[in-house]
């Protein structure tokens, strides 16, 4: 079996802003966080989970008739699930491309269901995973950490889209790209 998701890659610069930010965080806040590592640092547009080994190149063909282009993307704001009372996962927003994120999972979504995966059952909600809160104590989530992390970041032109591979580890998950998907 072989974890996979589908996703969008961060720039470098991102993956930077990303490591700043996490410093910045962490050194004030009480509650024990997960922050999400730079290099493994990516908006998912279709966590696909557990799949047997010998069906990877069909996902694999059917992802390929995927036809998007190319659009501009912008991070900005930020917010936590389940809510700011109790969070437990921190994310940046996104300001452009917002409606792209959303049309591009549908289409990998509509790809994917003649396989037999299953569709989300929850609206696609379109952000970047900052951390997890592994233990809640009392923090200024209103205050210093949604305003640090509330500011807008450099647009990029995304190109692709990736379906990796994901393999859990003590040190967090490990992703290898299985293949890319350009935008026209």
């Amino acid at each position: 079996m072989i974890r996979c998701f589908v996703g969008i890659p961060m720039p470098e610069e991102y993956r930077k802003k990303l490591k700043s930010l996490s410093d910045m965080l962490g050194c004030g806040l009480k509650s024990a966080m997960a922050w999400t590592r730079p290099e493994t640092w990516h908006l998912t547009l279709k966590f696909i989970g557990e799949i047997p080994k010998p069906d990877v190149p069909g996902v694999q063909q059917a992802l390929s008739d995927v036809q998007f282009g190319k659009f501009l993307f912008q991070a900005g704001g930020c917010g936590c699930f389940p809510d700011r009372k109790r969070p437990r996962v921190l994310w940046k927003g996104v300001r452009k491309g917002a409606l792209e994120c959303r049309e591009l999972a549908g289409q990998v979504e509509d790809a994917l269901a003649p396989l037999g995966i299953e569709r989300d059952s929850r609206d696609f909600s379109p952000h970047l995973t900052l951390g997890r809160v592994k233990r809640l104590r009392e923090d200024d989530w209103e205050g210093s950490v949604f305003t640090c992390a509330n500011s807008a970041w450099p647009a990029f032109q995304v190109t692709e889209f990736v379906l990796w591979k994901s393999d859990l580890t003590p040190q967090g998950a490990v992703h290898t790209p299985l293949q890319t998907y350009p935008l026209y």
